[in-house]
């Protein structure tokens, strides 16, 4: 399990039963888990008693019955990560010389990386699922500083 310290998973139903043992086990072993369920001081009483624990436990109110929970749900806990696009341009995020100036100091990904992922994705066989795709630099530190 070591490989897993301080990665986050995501684990629904963690207000009870098999959810909470596994949202239990994974913050044992060192690991950020974001637990979804519909009672969510549940999962809040469950982290306070793994406070002293080497991972952490995040509680998420998610109703897997509503699309809008679920998106929700995710929506805290994902990040683009670096792309080099002009979407920030575009939206009047920051000018177009203050973005030169930024992007000679951070490792971007392309577009057209991520865009490579997506045809990993669709490409694989029916009998394999993905679950998770993690895209970032290969010098980008873990920018999930959950805390």
């Amino acid at each position: 399990m070591e490989k897993w310290q301080r990665k986050i998973a995501i684990v629904t139903g963690a207000s009870a039963g098999i959810g909470a043992a596994t949202a239990k086990a994974l913050v044992q072993a060192g690991m950020k888990v974001v637990g979804f369920a519909r009672r969510k001081e549940r999962i809040e009483q469950l982290a306070a008693e793994l406070d002293d624990q080497a991972g952490k436990l995040y509680a998420v109110k998610v109703d897997l019955t509503q699309e809008q929970d679920i998106l929700d749900g995710f929506k805290w806990n994902l990040s683009p990560g670096a792309v080099n696009t002009e979407i920030a341009i575009a939206n009047n995020l920051i000018s177009e010389e203050a973005y030169k100036k930024m992007i000679q100091n951070v490792e971007f990904l392309k577009s057209e990386d991520v865009a490579d992922a997506i045809l990993y994705l669709l490409g694989t066989p029916l009998r394999v699922q993905v679950t998770e795709l993690i895209i970032r630099p290969i010098r980008e530190t873990n920018r999930f500083q959950l805390e």
